[in-house]
C-alpha cells in the first residue's frame, strides 16, 4: 500500500477505529484480513469532478478442477 498524498491528521469527527477505517501514511504490505479484503479509492479532479469507488475481494471460486485421462482402446 502507498502513502495517501497530502495527508497529515484524520478529521476527529471521523470515528475511524469503530468503522476499522486508516488512512496509509506510509509504503507497507497489504494487510492480511481476517475476511474479505476491503479498500477505499477516491480521485479528485482539477475541475470539480471527484470520482470514489469501495472494492472488496472477490470470493473464492466454487469450481473444482476435474482432470480426466483417457486410458485403453475405448477412449
Amino acid at each position: 500500500m502507498v502513502p495517501s498524498l497530502h495527508f497529515t491528521r484524520p478529521n476527529p469527527l471521523i470515528p475511524f477505529e469503530a468503522l476499522r477505517l486508516e488512512v496509509s501514511r506510509e509504503t507497507r504490505a497489504w494487510p492480511v484480513p481476517d475476511g474479505p479484503a476491503v479498500a477505499g479509492v477516491s480521485a479528485f479532479g482539477w475541475g470539480g469532478t471527484n470520482a470514489h469507488v469501495v472494492l472488496q475481494e472477490a470470493p473464492p471460486s466454487r469450481l473444482a478442477w476435474v482432470g480426466l485421462a483417457a486410458s485403453g482402446a475405448e477412449a
